[in-house]
């Protein structure tokens, strides 16, 4: 029997078949398929809205870079009293909630962050991932008051504290030792410089600061790392008028603001072992009050903790 030699059609070039690309694989969470992405810049900000639509979580993603540290922060907007006291605008989140991180595999790398002090109108992460990479940020209401909906602000961004403008990155203090560094408070509300979130209204032409910190240029912060647990002193000293302690966060996401009036210059607790942070600020309408100032740190042997201002 004669076997017939197969035909081959050699590939033509007008052969228009698309080759489509493999289907990404979905994200681990549902929450993630929505993220608002962040781009490689230092600084971000977004505003958001939680609703009964979003089932109260949305999520964000920022390019990362291991060992980096971030501070993400996530804030609603209050107003002051004529009496000096505070209530939520009306439509905004109350206890905003930085919920969860997680990696590109949906990995938990950090839980909630939800310590906002004496008040609940805001949420404070320090993020430090361990590799490069994309990293999700899950955003709701707190536990002080869960299933709650509203409008509040998201903020991401590198840490190049001491000061955001004039100093070198990544300031930290050691027990014993102390920092120059420079604060700029000549900052009106009408200057394009103040972060919008970092002012309240008090009426329909009016705004002040919020307790005292006028915006990023002129609250500068520290990281302090502590070996051993135990009674610490920390001191502002040879600043212009006015600039002292306003705020000190724990490693365990807790923190104090140390006066609603006039920032503190000196501030002594008891820490445990880890990395801490505190804020240095000037009083409200701050203008004049620019240059340079000292912080220290040190062990307080006596172990008795205590506000000196």
């Amino acid at each position: 029997m004669k076997i017939e030699e197969p035909t081959i059609t050699p590939p033509t070039d007008n052969d228009t078949t698309p080759v489509l690309p493999p289907e990404p694989d979905p994200p681990p969470h549902a929450w993630m398929e929505d993220a608002v992405v962040f781009d490689n810049g230092l600084f971000h900000v977004e505003h958001g809205e939680l609703t009964e639509d979003d089932g109260g979580r949305d999520s964000f993603s920022f390019p990362a870079v291991g060992g980096e540290q971030y501070i993400i922060e996530v804030e609603s907007r209050m107003e002051i009293q004529e009496d000096g006291g505070t209530l939520y605008v009306d439509n905004h989140l109350i206890d905003p909630s930085i919920l969860e991180i997680v990696n590109e595999q949906g990995e938990q790398v950090m839980g909630e962050q939800d310590g906002g002090g004496f008040i609940w109108n805001w949420a404070r992460a320090y993020f430090e991932p361990g590799d490069d990479g994309t990293y999700y940020i899950a955003v709701g209401s707190g536990a002080q008051a869960r299933g709650y909906l509203g409008h509040y602000t998201i903020s991401v961004r590198q840490d190049d504290h001491a000061d955001d403008e004039r100093t070198q990155p990544g300031v930290v203090i050691h027990p014993g030792q102390s920092i120059t560094a420079c604060i700029d408070s000549d900052i009106g509300p009408d200057e394009a410089n103040p972060h919008a979130w970092a002012w309240a209204e008090t009426g329909a032409d009016d705004a002040v600061p919020r307790f005292g910190i006028e915006s990023a240029d002129d609250k500068d912060v520290f990281r302090f790392e502590i070996a051993d647990a135990g009674t610490y002193r920390i001191e502002m000293v040879d600043g212009p008028d006015g600039v002292g302690l306003w705020a000190v966060w724990y490693a365990n996401g807790w923190g104090d603001y140390l006066s609603h009036e006039a920032p503190v210059e000196s501030f002594t607790s008891d820490f445990e072992a880890g990395t801490h942070y505190f804020a240095v600020g000037t009083p409200y309408h701050s203008i004049g009050n620019t240059g340079l100032y000292t912080v220290s740190l040190t062990a307080v042997e006596d172990g008795n903790s205590s506000n000196g201002g």
